[in-house]
């Protein structure tokens, strides 16, 4: 196997691992932020999602150092592959493609990298968690924050609420639940009410 074989294939292998790894990134940080959504409209489990979305920084802190080792790997591959175009071809020759690419002119500040991209998208999750892990937290409904009966309804309105389970599924006839709304039902058609 000659050089430029060789470090093709390391170059290959390299870009190929770091797109697979951020794909699985952001497949894994997407099922958690749905698993998170779908546990906070739970009222009983709401820590558990604050849990789930705090997850999201300790991820993205590792998939960034995976992401930064394996780009000084592919930049490793390129200056080997630069050094083979220099070799055979020279510089101003139409066939040094990483030459040209990594040429100064040819870079401005504005140019989105991949790494700066992924940093980016990196950085703008994180954040997203710790925010969403803090609204997790701190919208606890009454029932679960404090001062509530043995029924899991807040001592303020437990004289208020009434409920009357059907066989299909209980419903609140006439007072609070856990999400702030005042629900009244008349026959199938519920009325919301905001308190």
């Amino acid at each position: 196997m000659d050089d430029r074989t060789y470090a093709w294939n390391y170059f290959s292998a390299h870009a190929s691992q770091r797109m697979a790894v951020f794909q699985f990134y952001i497949t894994l940080v997407t099922a958690i932020f749905g698993g998170g959504v779908l546990i906070a409209g739970s009222a009983d489990s709401r820590r558990w999602s604050a849990v789930l979305f705090i997850l999201v920084p300790f991820l993205s802190f590792i998939f960034d150092r995976l992401d930064r080792r394996t780009s000084k790997l592919i930049k490793a591959a390129e200056a080997a592959l630069m050094d083979i175009e220099r070799e055979s071809s020279g510089e101003g020759s139409l066939r040094s493609i990483f030459i040209r690419d990594h040429t100064p002119d040819r870079r401005t500040y504005f140019d989105f990298s991949y790494s700066r991209c992924f940093r980016l998208v990196f950085w703008v999750a994180s954040t997203v968690g710790i925010v969403a892990a803090c609204i997790a937290n701190s919208t606890l409904p009454p029932a679960l924050s404090g001062g509530n009966t043995s029924s899991g309804i807040p001592a303020s309105i437990s004289g208020v609420c009434e409920y009357s389970p059907t066989p299909s599924l209980p419903r609140c006839t006439r007072g609070y639940s856990e999400h702030g709304l005042c629900l009244y039902y008349s026959g199938d058609l519920s009325i919301v009410l905001r308190e």
